[in-house]
């Protein structure tokens, strides 16, 4: 009786230790891909040239697919342009797709430079320069 009940524990055990297991794989497992040109993917749409992301997370909070998102688009090189969260494989579970889109560059400065210097080099001529409202510079003799 005793090595029977003992069987059962070892087993109990074995199973417990694959289900962690398990569990540890899938919130580490990030599945990520490009989509180059204009798809939805299921319920998420990304336009050309978007990166598509997709993980699964152990949480029962959506939240934690907001961030995952966010800290994926931006080790990307991107912000999030559109996000899912939905439950997963069990309750515990959340899956998480995002669309990351390249960040815009900063927008122009509208000022002018505090200091400005020009060199000329020996026998060049000064330049005049007028300053355009579109911040441009041309030169005039």
């Amino acid at each position: 009786m005793a090595k029977l009940f003992s069987l059962i524990l070892g087993v109990f055990l074995l199973f417990i230790v694959s289900i962690s297991a398990s569990t540890d794989q899938e919130n580490t497992r990030v599945s990520t891909f490009s989509e180059l040109a204009s798809a939805t993917t299921s319920d998420i749409s990304c336009a050309d040239g978007d990166e598509y992301s997709e993980t699964t997370i152990i949480s029962s909070d959506c939240n934690d697919c907001t961030n995952w998102c966010k800290e994926e688009c931006a080790d990307l090189g991107g912000i999030v342009v559109d996000s899912k969260c939905s439950i997963g494989e069990s309750k515990f579970a959340r899956r998480c797709k995002c669309c990351c889109r390249e960040s815009p560059p900063p927008c122009p400065a509208k000022t002018c430079p505090k200091e400005m210097s020009v060199v000329l080099k020996p026998g060049q001529k000064a330049c005049k320069y007028i300053l355009s409202s579109s911040l441009s510079s041309s030169a005039v003799k």
